[in-house]
């Protein structure tokens, strides 16, 4: 779990209302956001460039480069999960 996961945990947003808190939080995961967003691309630009390196590639790396990939989709979700409570929970207070 990520430090803005931890930071993201509700109760601070309810607790203090305040938007200068929100837009801070809100920027600091639109950026992990793009972070974890731009490394799943680049996990997914090298199991393709694996794949159609057939003849030259190991079964065995293929498999460790979609593990890879999939670890850091779950990480870009988890940001993407975090972003969508947090305006979920700005739209209820609104």
């Amino acid at each position: 779990m990520s430090t803005l996961e931890n930071s993201f945990d509700g109760d601070n947003v309810d607790q203090e209302g305040t938007v200068g808190k929100f837009k801070d939080l809100e920027a600091d995961l639109k950026r992990e956001k793009c972070r974890a967003k731009s490394n799943f691309t680049k996990a997914k630009n090298k199991v393709l460039f694996l794949i159609d390196q057939q003849e030259k590639t190991d079964h065995r790396e293929i498999q460790e480069a979609c593990i890879k990939m999939d670890d850091r989709m779950d990480s870009a979700m988890d940001v993407m999960t975090n972003l969508s409570e947090l305006y979920a929970r700005n739209k209820e207070k609104q």
